[in-house]
């Protein structure tokens, strides 16, 4: 089975189970992490990225957009009133992984896809209990994660809205300085299987003991 690894964003009418998308946005990233690493590091800091397949769309929603949520994204519902409804806000057929900065918030407003999440978030709360040590962040939003991995592009992204595929490019980005730290990791899915795969296991472990209990009362 061919892999297909994209690192996503979506940008939401709030953070409800009746929330919707009202953008969404994807990067393709290799599997191969020497390569991961090659393309966005080695030349012009991650300029090479940008050259990368990608995707951007806005969606309409049927469900009022809340203020906060307006206050991160600035996305107004006359903007995508010409869009396609939020249910054909989906990843590809193909798509194996995904990657996205909190990711179970992007996994659950996509549908929950049938698809490996590896989340920055996560992965870098797992590489600090490793190391013993915590990265020098003051919290672990985005942002703050990558100006203080990359504080020479900070600039580069500032910006006063959050927009789905610059966050893209930063989770990225955060994905290759996290990576740096095992190198003898090779693959996407190879950090997957070695940070994620044992969690969703017992996840799936436990829904089955739960399901069974249920089906016993």
């Amino acid at each position: 089975m061919s892999i297909r690894i994209l690192s996503l964003d979506c940008e939401t009418t709030g953070c409800s189970a009746n929330d919707q998308i009202m953008q969404l946005a994807y990067i393709d990233v290799p599997n191969e992490i020497s390569t991961l690493i090659k393309d966005f590091t080695e030349i012009g800091h991650g300029r090479n990225l940008l050259h990368l397949p990608k995707y951007a769309e806005y969606f309409k929603p049927d469900v009022p957009c809340h203020p906060e949520a307006f206050k991160v994204h600035g996305i107004t519902h006359e903007m995508v009133a010409d869009c396609l409804h939020s249910e054909h806000a989906v990843l590809p057929s193909n798509c194996t992984h995904m990657i996205a900065h909190n990711a179970p918030f992007d996994y659950r407003m996509l549908g929950k896809p049938d698809v490996k999440v590896i989340c920055t978030v996560s992965l870098a709360k797992k590489i600090e209990k490793i190391r013993g040590e915590k990265f020098p962040c003051e919290n672990y939003q985005l942002f703050t994660m990558f100006s203080a991995f990359y504080p020479e592009l900070r600039d580069n992204f500032i910006r006063s809205r959050h927009d789905a595929l610059t966050d893209c490019y930063m989770s990225t980005l955060l994905l290759v300085a996290l990576l740096k730290h095992f190198p003898f990791i090779k693959t996407i899915d190879g950090v997957y299987e070695y940070f994620f795969a044992e969690d969703v296991k017992k996840k799936k472990e436990k829904e089955v003991r739960a399901a069974a209990k249920l089906a016993k009362a």
